[in-house]
């Protein structure tokens, strides 16, 4: 199977990586190419073109993933699609199929897992990627207690003998 990496673009936005594409633009791409590169099997659009779905995860990850986007962890590639707001099928409810609207398959159907979607991220409009935004990452970070201060927060288990911080 041959695959051809995406093309150069030149950008100055925050949010691209060292090739100048951001995800979303990298991914669609990626989908367009499936076909003449063999690999419309692993991923594809869906008839309405408004909608992609992974159809072997394993093989999108050990084979594509690493080429296109840089990592083959799975879990990465849906952290991305949820940073970039995409929706997942099997969360969605009725995917319809793009021509008169009729049932393609329902979030009781197993089709669903791995159909991905976004208003901006459509088959023959790759410029609407343009559109779309990258959600912050927020990450909690415990704070510290000074040496020699008790955390209010904390209390002494009698059974284990362990001290622990109080929950919810």
């Amino acid at each position: 199977m041959m695959m051809m990496a995406p093309s150069k673009q030149n950008s100055t936005s925050s949010k691209k990586n060292s090739r100048g594409l951001t995800f979303p633009l990298k991914l669609h791409q990626l989908i367009c190419d499936a076909n003449e590169n063999g690999y419309e099997d692993v991923i594809s659009w869906l008839p309405d073109g408004k909608k992609f779905k992974v159809h072997d995860r394993t093989k999108f990850a050990n084979e594509i993933m690493p080429t296109f986007l840089g990592t083959s962890k799975y879990r990465s590639f849906q952290k991305n699609l949820n940073m970039w707001s995409f929706s997942n099928g099997s969360r969605g409810g009725v995917v319809l199929d793009g021509e008169g609207g009729a049932p393609l398959m329902s979030d009781t159907d197993s089709c669903t897992k791995g159909v991905y979607f976004h208003p901006f991220f459509i088959r023959d409009a790759p410029s609407f990627c343009h559109r779309m935004i990258r959600q912050a990452v927020y990450i909690k970070r415990k704070k510290k207690t000074p040496p020699g201060e008790v955390d209010s927060k904390a209390r002494h288990d009698r059974k284990s003998g362990v001290d622990t911080a109080v929950l919810g």
